[in-house]
Protein backbone atom coordinates (compact mmCIF):
# COMPACT_ATOMS: atom_id res chain seq x y z
CA UNK A 1 0.00 0.00 0.00
CA UNK A 2 2.72 2.15 0.72
CA UNK A 3 4.63 1.35 -1.82
CA UNK A 4 1.46 2.21 -4.71
CA UNK A 5 1.12 5.55 -2.15
CA UNK A 6 4.49 6.75 -3.13
CA UNK A 7 3.93 5.62 -7.13
CA UNK A 8 1.41 7.50 -7.25
CA UNK A 9 3.07 10.97 -5.65
CA UNK A 10 5.63 10.32 -8.06
CA UNK A 11 3.08 10.53 -11.27
CA UNK A 12 1.38 13.72 -9.33
CA UNK A 13 4.88 15.17 -9.00
CA UNK A 14 6.04 14.28 -12.91
CA UNK A 15 2.79 15.48 -14.38
CA UNK A 16 3.27 19.27 -12.33
CA UNK A 17 6.81 19.32 -13.66
CA UNK A 18 5.55 18.21 -17.23
CA UNK A 19 3.19 21.03 -17.14
CA UNK A 20 5.73 23.58 -16.11
CA UNK A 21 6.97 26.06 -18.59
CA UNK A 22 10.03 25.07 -21.05
CA UNK A 23 12.50 27.58 -20.30
CA UNK A 24 14.32 25.73 -22.05
CA UNK A 25 14.23 26.91 -25.32
CA UNK A 26 17.41 28.53 -26.73
CA UNK A 27 15.95 32.23 -26.62
CA UNK A 28 15.96 31.49 -22.65
CA UNK A 29 19.52 29.57 -23.04
CA UNK A 30 21.29 32.39 -24.45
CA UNK A 31 21.30 34.59 -21.22
CA UNK A 32 20.39 32.10 -18.89
CA UNK A 33 22.08 34.17 -15.87
CA UNK A 34 19.30 36.45 -16.55
CA UNK A 35 16.68 34.22 -17.14
CA UNK A 36 17.38 32.50 -13.51
CA UNK A 37 17.64 36.02 -12.19
CA UNK A 38 14.27 36.85 -13.35
CA UNK A 39 12.64 33.48 -11.91
CA UNK A 40 14.25 33.66 -8.72
CA UNK A 41 13.37 37.33 -7.69
CA UNK A 42 9.74 36.74 -8.64
CA UNK A 43 10.01 33.39 -6.68
CA UNK A 44 11.44 35.07 -3.82
CA UNK A 45 8.43 37.90 -3.86
CA UNK A 46 5.82 35.03 -3.91
CA UNK A 47 7.79 33.23 -0.99
CA UNK A 48 8.32 36.86 1.12
CA UNK A 49 4.46 37.13 0.69
CA UNK A 50 3.51 34.17 1.69
CA UNK A 51 5.94 33.62 4.60
CA UNK A 52 4.96 36.97 6.17
CA UNK A 53 1.81 35.44 6.21
CA UNK A 54 2.88 32.48 7.82
CA UNK A 55 5.39 33.73 10.47
CA UNK A 56 7.73 30.76 9.59
CA UNK A 57 11.64 31.34 10.61
CA UNK A 58 14.54 28.89 9.88
CA UNK A 59 15.90 27.65 13.43
CA UNK A 60 19.59 29.03 12.22
CA UNK A 61 17.94 32.38 12.90
CA UNK A 62 15.62 31.67 15.98
CA UNK A 63 18.94 29.74 17.92
CA UNK A 64 21.89 31.47 16.33
CA UNK A 65 24.20 29.24 18.02
CA UNK A 66 22.92 26.08 16.33
CA UNK A 67 22.34 24.41 19.96
CA UNK A 68 19.03 22.83 20.34
CA UNK A 69 19.95 20.83 23.66
CA UNK A 70 19.96 24.20 25.57
CA UNK A 71 17.86 22.89 28.61
CA UNK A 72 15.40 25.98 28.62
CA UNK A 73 15.26 26.55 24.96
CA UNK A 74 12.57 29.50 24.58
CA UNK A 75 15.49 31.50 27.22
CA UNK A 76 17.50 30.80 24.51
CA UNK A 77 15.48 31.79 21.22
CA UNK A 78 16.58 35.02 19.24
CA UNK A 79 14.37 37.95 19.55
CA UNK A 80 14.76 39.05 16.64
CA UNK A 81 14.91 36.25 14.22
CA UNK A 82 12.16 36.81 11.99
CA UNK A 83 12.73 40.48 11.21
CA UNK A 84 16.30 39.28 10.42
CA UNK A 85 15.21 36.70 8.12
CA UNK A 86 12.83 38.98 6.55
CA UNK A 87 15.52 41.39 6.11
CA UNK A 88 17.93 38.75 4.84
CA UNK A 89 14.89 37.23 2.69
CA UNK A 90 14.58 41.19 1.30
CA UNK A 91 18.12 41.51 0.57
CA UNK A 92 18.07 37.83 -1.77
CA UNK A 93 14.83 39.14 -3.64
CA UNK A 94 17.18 42.91 -4.32
CA UNK A 95 19.77 41.34 -5.71
CA UNK A 96 17.79 38.98 -8.39
CA UNK A 97 15.73 41.70 -9.16
CA UNK A 98 18.97 44.23 -9.69
CA UNK A 99 20.89 41.27 -11.79
CA UNK A 100 17.87 41.18 -13.99
CA UNK A 101 16.83 44.81 -14.34
CA UNK A 102 20.44 45.68 -15.23
CA UNK A 103 20.90 42.22 -17.03
CA UNK A 104 24.15 41.83 -15.05
CA UNK A 105 26.66 44.74 -15.34
CA UNK A 106 27.38 46.93 -12.51
CA UNK A 107 29.84 48.83 -14.18
CA UNK A 108 28.38 51.89 -13.29
CA UNK A 109 27.39 50.81 -10.03
CA UNK A 110 29.83 49.32 -7.79
CA UNK A 111 27.42 49.88 -4.54
CA UNK A 112 24.86 47.88 -6.26
CA UNK A 113 27.60 45.07 -7.21
CA UNK A 114 27.93 44.71 -3.32
CA UNK A 115 24.21 44.64 -2.28
CA UNK A 116 24.28 41.94 -5.33
CA UNK A 117 26.95 39.91 -4.22
CA UNK A 118 25.65 40.39 -0.64
CA UNK A 119 22.19 39.01 -1.54
CA UNK A 120 23.50 35.74 -4.05
CA UNK A 121 25.64 34.64 -1.25
CA UNK A 122 22.60 34.57 1.63
CA UNK A 123 20.47 32.94 -1.36
CA UNK A 124 23.13 30.18 -1.28
CA UNK A 125 23.85 30.28 2.54
CA UNK A 126 20.22 29.62 2.71
CA UNK A 127 19.37 27.88 -0.19
CA UNK A 128 17.85 24.99 1.93
CA UNK A 129 15.90 27.50 4.17
CA UNK A 130 13.86 28.25 1.58
CA UNK A 131 10.61 26.29 1.97
CA UNK A 132 7.63 27.41 4.01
Amino acid sequence: MRQQKRQELRKRQHAHFAKAPDICRIEHLWGFDHTLAGIIAKGLRAFIKQNHRIGSTPCTYVYPDNDLSIPDVKAAKSPDAYSRWQSDLQKMQCAFEDYYRRDGDFTDAPEAYQRFKEGIQLFADHFHDLWI
